[in-house]
């Protein structure tokens, strides 16, 4: 999925995205996923992004652009 995030309406589309499958989750009706998510940030917020990504039990992986 290539998101552009960069407009409000971009923004509010991957959010109602994520919170579809999250409610999808809660409901039991989601056995399995498998995503892959790459974005670009700013640096004084990469270290913070990356903590709360391996907090959720995935391994992040990062590099300076």
């Amino acid at each position: 999925m290539l998101a552009p995030i960069g407009s409000p309406a971009g923004r509010d589309a991957v959010r109602r995205l994520l919170l579809e499958l999250s409610n999808a989750a809660d409901e039991g009706k989601v056995s399995w996923a498998q995503l892959q998510v790459k974005v670009v940030v700013a640096a004084d917020v990469a270290d913070g992004i990356e903590q709360a990504a391996g907090a959720s039990g995935t391994y992040p992986s990062s590099r300076d652009a």
